[in-house]
């Protein structure tokens, strides 16, 4: 071999000699790599890991063991027989389709029947494509006329088949249903709308009474636009999406997603055609706006869309008692409509003056408005009233609904009074507004709402100076901030525990983030008390909880763990732990940082800082009110939002 490869190679130098290649061994790899392989092992030999031939009815392994020889059916063609016998079935499904529409098309008149109406739309839609990208442009066009799939329906679904089995404990049907949507909307149908308002009125509405529901649905079926609007109806829409659920999974929200984006784009719509129209209907819009802008962190806008609202409540008057935005629909009950007129101005007020305390801005309102409900009419109003957690059917309440927004009116007059605020409302509150008569979430949120109050004024007293005699000591006084602080705080605590045990983390009120923010950082400074870590716990829970639709809450989590990073790692529950590495794993994102906009102001009171300490000989008080905004305890300055739309 070696000198006949040598000859071809000195033959490769000669010039005028052919150029030839090493011939390879090719064949011999060949050869060698040449294995008899067989299609199909029998089961015997598969079983013993033996070369079998493959010889039917018997190999040669089988009949040397004088065994039984047997082959079972191939994967692949078993594979095959199962796609035919799915072929088969949905060729069956398709043939009772068509045979039910042709009956369907053969009792209707024959201008109605249509010959090229054989299939659903879907289906149609994919056979007479002719790709694929042809066949998603033409289902991306009809996503318009699918309406979105939430009901109360689904939710008694949800809870017979994977609950508990008891359809008795969900409604029957929706406290507040309707049958004219079709008048405002065509992007839900009727049982959709009644679902979506129904949770709308039971649960963040009488937190506030923006909307008198009475009104509202009673021009709703029958078209008029006095207190009602196209505008009107697809924000509360919108708005109550977020508080639609699944039973039995709570925090898989797709449907409500994709609900709420087509509401969306309704809502702008018709605010592009009606934000200079000034009436009643696009003054509540403006207001539910604006709530729901800064619940998902785009306060300043949403404070906008609040002030806006405010402003356009004034042009009405609905401040004074001859405002005629009332008084020109009066026409079923006029006593009902003074009482609406007087609670939607008490809202309009609460709304605007919260969002001026939390903003920083002042407030457009000056002074409470003139006209209100008194004790007596509110008395009247709540007779024969009821509430349930919708869509459950228990427990049953009395709301008195009607006597919180007196006392509400009442007490936000006694906050534009200071000095009669510590020691007058707590007096006048009426028995069945005690915590422990009434335990609903709007009637909680008010309590919420006075001790809110309570620590914010005395934060004030806190970081003013104190006034020293003559001698260089300090006045003598009964007013001690420091504690009146710490017992709100308790109070707030306990009423944290207290929604929980009543009513776990349902649809939980939106102004619910801003309690537990408030109490969940004071209980961060406070953790070596087993309650102060239980509050903490709940806290953080309810605001995970919300965090799945108000985004806002992501920001409120993310601030829970900056403040928690210099707490001892043993003082930290487990759950907290827990929530917060899954919210950081997975919810807090670039993006989610980059699109918040929040300048969101809290008031911290660490426990350290009630006392005073001598710092370069001179008394300094450490009790001072720390403002944290979100943009600096987020390490991000937050951009200015989108100026659109106002």
């Amino acid at each position: 071999m070696a000198p006949s490869i040598r000859a071809l190679l000195a033959s490769q130098t000669n010039e005028h000699s052919h150029k030839l290649l090493i011939p390879r061994a090719q064949a011999r790899v060949r050869t060698l790599n040449a294995r008899s392989r067989t299609s199909q092992a029998c089961d015997g030999c598969r079983k013993r890991k033996a070369k079998c031939n493959g010889t039917k009815p018997t190999c040669s392994n089988c009949e040397g063991l004088a065994i039984e020889c047997t082959y079972s059916e191939q994967r692949r063609s078993r594979e095959r027989k199962e796609l035919d016998e799915l072929r088969c079935i949905i060729k069956g499904h398709e043939y009772m389709i068509r045979s039910i529409i042709s009956r369907s098309l053969n009792s209707l008149p024959s201008t109605v029947a249509e010959p090229s109406v054989k299939l659903p739309s879907v289906i149609n839609t994919i056979r007479h494509s002719i790709s694929a990208h042809d066949a998603a442009t033409r289902l991306v066009r009809q996503v318009p006329e699918q309406r979105p799939v939430i009901s109360l329906e689904n939710m008694q679904q949800a809870w017979i088949t994977q609950l508990s089995g008891q359809a008795q404990m969900v409604e029957r049907q929706p406290p507040y249903s309707v049958h004219a949507i079709g008048l405002w909307s065509d992007q839900v149908d009727n049982t959709t709308a009644s679902h979506l308002f129904s949770l709308f009125f039971v649960w963040d509405n009488p937190t506030w009474r923006l909307i008198e529901p009475s009104l509202f649905l009673n021009h709703f079926h029958r078209g008029e636009t006095g207190f009602c609007s196209s505008l009107l109806v697809h924000v509360i829409l919108f708005y109550a999406c977020h508080f639609s659920y699944n039973l039995a999974k709570p925090w898989d929200r797709r449907r409500e997603t994709e609900a709420a984006k087509l509401l969306l784009t309704a809502v702008e719509k018709y605010w592009r055609r009606d934000k200079n129209k000034i009436c009643l209907p696009t003054m509540q819009s403006s207001l539910l706006l604006g709530l729901f802008f800064c619940a998902m962190g785009r306060d300043k806008i949403g404070v906008r869309y609040i002030q806006y609202g405010a402003l356009m409540a004034l042009q009405l008057g609905l401040h004074t008692s001859s405002a005629e935005t009332f008084r020109a629909h009066c026409e079923t009950d006029a006593e009902s409509n003074l009482r609406a007129h007087k609670i939607t101005a008490c809202a309009v007020y609460d709304i605007e003056l919260i969002s001026a305390q939390l903003s920083g801005r002042p407030s457009v309102w000056s002074d409470p408005p003139e006209i209100f409900i008194d004790e007596d009419e509110a008395r009247d109003g709540d007779l024969n009233e009821q509430w349930t957690p919708y869509p459950f059917t228990t427990p049953l309440y009395r709301p008195y609904t009607n006597t919180s927004t007196w006392a509400r009116r009442t007490f936000l007059i006694i906050v534009n009074d200071v000095a009669q605020l510590l020691d007058t409302f707590k007096k006048t509150l009426p028995v069945v507004l005690e915590v422990e008569n009434n335990r609903l979430p709007h009637n909680i949120c008010l309590h919420l709402y006075y001790y809110t109050t309570v620590v914010n004024l005395c934060g004030m007293f806190r970081a003013a100076p104190r006034t020293l005699t003559e001698n260089g000591t300090t006045k003598s006084i009964n007013f001690n901030p420091n504690k009146i602080l710490e017992e709100a705080m308790e109070s707030m605590g306990t009423l944290i525990l207290l929604y929980r045990a009543c009513h776990g983390w349902k649809s939980i009120p939106v102004v619910m983030m801003h309690y537990f923010l408030v109490v969940g950082l004071h209980a961060a400074s406070r953790l070596e008390c087993e309650k102060w870590r239980e509050i903490l716990v709940s806290c953080v829970a309810g605001l995970w909880h919300m965090s799945l639709v108000w985004r806002l809450c992501r920001a409120f989590l993310r601030t829970f763990e900056l403040v928690l990073s210099s707490v001892a790692p043993a003082l930290v529950p487990e759950e907290i732990r827990s929530i917060l590495d899954e919210h950081h794993a997975k919810f807090w994102t670039r993006g989610e940082l980059e699109s918040l906009a929040a300048n969101y102001v809290v008031h911290h009171y660490p426990k350290r800082q009630l006392e005073e300490v001598e710092v370069s000989g001179e008394t300094s008080h450490l009790g001072t009110v720390n403002r944290l905004g979100l943009a600096s305890m987020l390490g991000y300055y937050s951009a200015d939002p989108d100026e659109s739309g106002i």
